[in-house]
């Protein structure tokens, strides 16, 4: 009998073996992002216990104080806080005029004398004093000396003299207006 030619193997073939290249490289990184999300996971549940906790605990700590002080007590010093607070405003605004002599006192000089003093406060709070003054002086050369005197304080703004003129016995007439910064005025409290 001849053989006819057939397309099945007369031998078996071997079944291919597959050889692990061990875990990918994919499945470790997805692994460890797990792990470590569940770390995350674990310590942001934690530390929400640790602040609910401090939380609960200061707030029983904030009723026993309130507990101890009296309700009264606590309306009464909100009351007496309000009270300074408003004095404290009102201090601020307040002007004091004898800060104008105490101010012509120290700034003039022994050869200058005034005969007339008026002033008038600023109906703006950021406006300045104006102060007209009438007055002698010894001579040209300490009236001169005044004016410096004035300019030379820090709240003096300007200074204008007019009106001079020769008097009796040689001395001086003037004219003054001298401008001032208002917080010469400012009540201040000294310590």
């Amino acid at each position: 009998m001849e053989e006819k030619g057939s397309f099945i193997p007369k031998k078996t073939l071997a079944k291919p073996v597959y050889v692990g290249s061990g875990v990918g490289l994919f499945l470790s990184f997805s692994f460890l992002m797990i792990v470590i999300s569940g770390l995350l996971f674990g310590g942001v549940y934690l530390y929400k216990g640790f602040l609910e906790k401090n939380n609960n605990e200061m707030l029983d700590s904030l009723k026993r104080a309130q507990d101890i002080l009296d309700p009264v007590f606590i309306q009464e010093m909100q009351t007496i806080d309000t009270k300074i607070e408003s004095s404290k405003v009102l201090l601020g605004q307040h002007r004091m005029p004898s800060a104008l002599f105490e101010f012509l006192e120290q700034s003039t000089l022994e050869s200058v004398r005034f005969s007339n003093f008026d002033f008038s406060f600023p109906s703006q709070k950021d406006e300045n004093v104006i102060v007209n003054l009438r007055g002698t002086a010894k001579g040209y050369s300490s009236l001169a000396l005044q004016a410096r005197e004035f300019q030379n304080n820090k709240y003096v703004e300007n200074v204008i003299f007019s009106g001079l003129s020769l008097g009796e016995k040689g001395v001086i007439n003037f004219s003054a207006k001298v401008i001032i910064d208002t917080n010469l005025l400012a009540y201040q409290i000294k310590q």
